[in-house]
């Protein structure tokens, strides 16, 4: 196989940075209601519904949770197989990674919005401990992946051990994932929270926490089995056309997007029942369209490595301390393209800053 018919850890930081526009533009189109007063858009365009197109772009937005969570479990999954097979030291180095990443915005954002006298972050001390240690995200509500994504780290252990079993196949794996994904969201939580014997046990934190954990394991065991199968590079090494995998790619899109919007199964939290079908589509549909575009694909490595860090910071922009600046632009593009930008460069700095104290300190010790 040709080496540019692989799906590099470049490809993968460009599918992050795909990710985390749509996540942008989801929290800013998707939640009107959110508007605080005087804060309105000026929509240029509206579809036959009356629907603005901001709007369903925001809805289609919803996609990154399924993204983010199959590049997690795709990159867990190469990083176990690329180190020395222990499954624990591979999850407690990417708990301590992620970590170090949160407390690097939590440390600038959190005393930014108490400085300001932003509410929301100004928090009782054992409150302010839940949030640091991801327990809680209540200062700040889209924070909640966090905790979801622990909880999935944790879980890898059992789930390569599943992948990994004797005798796997991707094509039957692929139809349990799909009838444990319908269980899940159809049997369990229906009995959980009609059933009277359950309503105690449905309040807990840990439940409230792992029905979450279970709807979204698909997403995350998705990306395994397309890690260990290569199943984006043999999509690449069958579709050689250069001009047919641009079409190929449009229209597994148009695809997705059509699906999605029209035969919508909705989850309790928002999310498509078939995200994680849609989210490997995606994949797959972009990467075939990037297909030796180097520059492009450079500037969404560059956009996908800080990932993390927009999604931490964009929020507190959008909703928590400056909500009526950005949104003074009122033109939808315009109010992505300065929260995107802003939240880029202020997760560049944030990061810069700390690897260089971080390297003074290593000297100096």
């Amino acid at each position: 196989m040709n080496n540019t018919d692989n799906f590099t850890k470049k490809d993968t930081l460009a599918i992050k940075a795909l990710a985390v526009m749509l996540m942008i533009i989801h929290h800013l189109f998707a939640f009107p209601d959110k508007f605080s007063e005087g804060v309105s858009l000026n929509n240029l365009i509206i579809l036959s519904d009356g629907s603005p197109l901001s709007e369903i772009a925001g809805n289609y937005g919803k996609l990154c949770v399924a993204l983010f969570m199959m590049l997690s479990g795709y990159g867990l999954y190469i990083s176990h197989k690329n180190s020395d097979g222990n499954v624990t030291a591979t999850v407690l180095k990417r708990i301590k990674a992620v970590y170090i990443k949160y407390w690097q915005v939590f440390f600038v954002m959190i005393p930014l919005g108490i400085i300001i006298g932003v509410e929301k972050v100004s928090v009782s001390w054992s409150t302010m401990l839940k949030n640091f240690l991801a327990i809680e995200t209540t200062v700040n509500d889209e924070w909640w992946f966090m905790t979801l994504y622990v909880i999935m780290l944790f879980l890898f252990p059992i789930i390569i051990t599943w992948v990994d079993r004797k005798n796997a196949n991707f094509l039957k794996d692929f139809v349990y994932l799909l009838l444990f994904n319908t269980f899940v969201n159809t049997a369990l939580l229906t009995f959980t929270q009609t059933n009277a014997y359950m309503a105690s046990f449905n309040g807990t934190y840990f439940w409230q926490k792992m029905s979450v954990a279970l709807v979204m394991l698909p997403m995350f065991t998705i990306g395994c089995m397309l890690a260990k199968y290569d199943v984006i590079s043999l999509v690449l090494k069958k579709v050689p056309d250069r001009l047919f995998r641009i079409f190929l790619g449009i229209g597994l899109l148009i695809l997705t997007i059509t699906l999605r919007q029209s035969w919508a199964m909705r989850s309790n939290w928002g999310w498509d029942r078939l995200d994680y079908i849609y989210a490997a589509i995606f994949t797959i549909a972009f990467t075939l369209i990037l297909y030796n575009t180097k520059k492009i694909k450079d500037v969404l490595a560059f956009i996908g490595a800080q990932s993390t860090g927009i999604w931490l910071i964009h929020t507190f922009l959008c909703y928590y301390y400056f909500h009526e600046v950005f949104f003074a632009v009122k033109f939808p593009i315009l109010v992505f393209l300065l929260t995107f930008s802003v939240s880029l460069l202020l997760s560049w700095v944030i990061s810069y800053v700390c690897h260089r104290v971080w390297s003074i300190f290593s000297k100096i010790s």
